[in-house]
């Protein structure tokens, strides 16, 4: 039996315990396991799949996952080694943050390990779910790039900020992220503009 952890949006009525939907999501992720046995299961998965299911049907939802997969190369996020995209990600920091590009160097930080957070769920597991639903609108018509565009958005507006920070301080004002108030217009124009190189 496939374990799906509580923490897959627990309070959503969806996926309360024992419930059909949470049921849905166990069948799917069984299924892409065993339909795509290299990538199988993942964490992190789980997150997609609980979007897809408060919209569409699950047999529908599994479909849309493996061409979420395949087609929008989010199999690349669920690789053992690092892909190519993620190691491109400091690249396209030092082109349009330079300046937050080198204190991170100096605090010894590398941005991966945040932007591969947020993209690895195409932000559903930090962020609110209204924010979420936007970013996936446009996800399925510009691809997997402008989830990286957003990520380098919500550096853009915390540079201020992040610039002032140490080591420690930058953990946690970026985990904090998610819960500040957020204009979701702005972001998502900004990084609709952002140029990745």
């Amino acid at each position: 039996e496939m374990c799906i952890r509580d923490s897959t949006f627990p309070n959503h009525e969806l996926f309360v315990s024992d419930s059909a939907g949470r049921k849905s999501l166990s069948n799917i992720l069984k299924a892409y396991s065993n339909y795509n046995k290299i990538i199988g299961y993942c964490q992190g998965m789980s997150y997609l799949v609980a979007i897809l299911l408060m919209h569409l049907e699950e047999e529908i939802s599994f479909w849309v996952f493996v061409q979420m997969m395949h087609k929008y190369s989010m199999e690349l996020m669920f690789q053992e080694e690092t892909p190519n995209c993620v190691e491109s990600y400091s690249k396209s920091f030092l082109f349009l943050l330079p300046m937050l590009y080198k204190h991170f160097e100096d605090e010894k930080l590398t941005i991966e390990i945040f932007i591969t957070q947020w993209i690895r769920t195409l932000f559903a597991q930090q962020f609110n779910l209204e924010f979420v639903f936007r970013l996936w609108d446009i996800f399925f018509i510009e691809g997997l790039d402008f989830m990286v565009k957003v990520s380098f958005s919500l550096l853009y507006y915390s540079q201020d900020k992040l610039l002032t920070l140490q080591y420690t301080d930058i953990l946690l004002y970026m985990k904090s992220l998610p819960d500040k108030n957020w204009n979701y217009d702005e972001l998502i124009a900004t990084a609709l503009k952002l140029k990745l190189s």
